[in-house]
């Protein structure tokens, strides 16, 4: 049940994105790890972003919609299950596609420059 409540907020998240509502997004998302103290280790951050990154790469050259790269993306955060929650948190915050595809260069490179990693 509680993964199921995951894939439903990451899929909230990424409709909110495409929709202009990033900002009030993101607010809200930090505001809530915020007031819970949870944070996330920054090499588990960089972890996760680059599987992300390496696994959203190779199934964009298979796949053409968005919708089924947020599902294989949510299947494989779900399946993590000591982090799960850290795999979501990254992946709702860097599955923007086209970043991910177009820009050539390594996953630390990405996530680097996305700052989750140093």
């Amino acid at each position: 049940m509680n993964n199921y409540f995951l894939i439903i907020l990451l899929y909230t998240i990424w409709i909110n994105r495409r929709t202009n509502g990033t900002q009030l997004m993101n607010k809200r998302c930090n505001e809530d790890i915020s007031s819970s103290n949870y944070t996330i280790p920054s090499t588990i951050k960089c972890s996760f972003c680059k599987m992300i990154v390496n696994t959203a790469r190779k199934i964009m050259m298979k796949l053409s919609t968005i919708e089924m790269i947020h599902s294989i993306i949510s299947g494989m955060c779900s399946v993590i299950e000591e982090y799960t929650l850290e795999c979501y948190d990254v992946a709702s915050q860097i599955v923007d596609s086209y970043l991910i595809v177009f820009n050539r260069t390594q996953a630390l490179d990405t996530c680097m420059q996305i700052s989750f990693c140093r």
